[in-house]
């Protein structure tokens, strides 16, 4: 099965606390990030075989998990999730099926009763994040949940002005170890666009995060950019999110 059509966030339908993020990953693999309980979490790399993704079995340099193994598995309603944790006293093992996909309130694309001019600036990121590089651009009418998606980061919430309005725009880009996602807040009141209240994060599947507006003072040429939005396979993005020297921890 494509894994694009498990890229996300899945939850197990009980406890929001119990979830697992699937990201793309080059060269038959995935990278997974996978708590339980606000008590257990892992993230590595799991690597295609027979019909399954296992991780943590003589991979070598890919995952430093200190023991731990299990597998993945993509079914028609979900993801069977195994994990064997090493224990001093005794081997615990998690079995976890996930079905519950973050996506009941993404809107379908283009829409049917978005007003013109607030379909045609979204229509513009959605066609510079393409543009850009980066891969899985969905829309919703709200902040993303990154509490859940990113373990602990999260933000203010923005106060919307009077009658105004918040659309996100979500897109991720894989790289050797994890992802990296972009997502844009988009402000509109009266039907315009809020300059002020509007911004772009980039947010590791580690958790780290910068400021779109932040990321621009770095870049060595102020290259003209649309609301903030940067090449997918930017260096500054490597740098300061995706980079890793010893691959993905526990």
């Amino acid at each position: 099965m494509p894994v694009e059509d498990y890229t996300g966030l899945w939850y197990d339908g009980k406890n929001a606390a119990n979830n697992v993020i699937i990201a793309g990953y080059p060269q038959k693999g995935i990278h997974f990030c996978a708590r339980f309980d606000n008590s257990l979490s892992i993230s590595g790399i799991g690597v295609y075989t027979d019909g399954k993704y296992i991780f943590g079995y003589d991979d070598g340099s890919i995952n430093q998990l200190d023991g731990t193994t299990g597998e993945i598995v993509f079914e028609d309603d979900g993801i069977s999730f195994v994990c064997h944790f090493p224990n001093e006293d005794d081997n615990k093992t998690i079995n976890a099926h996930f079905t519950v996909k973050d996506e009941s309130d993404i809107i379908d694309w283009p829409p049917s009763d978005m007003p013109e001019n607030i379909e045609s600036d979204l229509q513009a990121i959605i066609d510079e994040l393409s543009r850009k590089g980066w891969k899985d651009i969905e829309v919703y009418p709200h902040e993303p949940n990154t509490s859940n998606r990113f373990g602990g980061l999260c933000y203010e919430p923005i106060e919307l002005p009077e009658g105004g309005i918040l659309y996100c725009v979500s897109a991720h880009y894989p790289w050797e170890y994890n992802s990296v996602y972009a997502i844009i807040y988009s402000v509109y009141a009266d039907g315009a666009r809020v300059d002020d209240l509007s911004e772009t994060y980039y947010i590791s599947t580690l958790g780290w995060d910068l400021r779109g507006r932040n990321l621009y003072n770095f870049l060595l040429e102020h290259e003209e950019t649309m609301y903030g939005i940067v090449d997918a396979d930017n260096e500054f993005l490597y740098k300061f999110l995706a980079k890793l020297e010893t691959g993905p921890q526990i």
